[in-house]
């Protein structure tokens, strides 16, 4: 019986832990959340550009709005004149983009995509400072931050070699 309910105890444990995905200081949830909720368009273009800025590579190349989203496109620096046309004949696939859903103009972070190298720094200043290239890809306890206290639900993702991190929160 006792070592029934240890196995018992071990296992709750390892659910908790689980659903919780990495584990931050409660201050840290709260920061998260305030920095991606509802904001103004000027604000999300700056919280836009610190979220690029981790990448020293990229400059701001365009925004695109709709009565739903707001889209602000960074592209790597350095291009010719050429390779910026082809980017923008062909889709930008030397862009960073980074998305804000909108509704009565205000703005809501929902995601930030790119390579993984571009996407981890973004990830290490504004969520898991400790995730690495191999933990990422190993550990799925590095690619999501949630906590149900807060509503918190930010994850990152992959599709083919396109990174995305997706804020999942309420």
């Amino acid at each position: 019986m006792k070592n029934l309910l240890t196995l018992f105890l071990i296992l709750s444990n390892l659910y908790v832990f689980a659903q919780d995905g990495y584990s931050l200081p409660e201050s840290s949830y709260n920061t998260i959340l305030q920095n991606i909720s509802l904001t103004d368009s000027l604000t999300a273009r700056t919280y836009a550009e610190q979220l690029v800025n981790a990448n020293s590579g990229y400059q701001f190349y365009k925004a695109k709005q709709s009565k739903q989203t707001a889209v602000f496109y960074f592209i790597e620096k350095g291009l010719s004149d050429e390779t910026l046309k082809d980017q923008e004949e062909l889709g930008c696939s030397k862009c960073m983009r980074v998305m804000f859903s909108t509704y009565n103009n205000q703005y809501k972070f929902e995601s930030v995509t790119g390579a993984l190298d571009k996407i981890l720094p973004i990830w290490q200043q504004e969520f898991i400072p400790s995730a690495t290239n191999d933990l990422v890809k190993q550990n799925f306890k590095y690619r999501e931050v949630n906590n149900r206290d807060t509503g918190l639900k930010v994850r990152m993702q992959h599709s083919g070699g396109v990174w995305t991190i997706y804020n999942w929160s309420v």
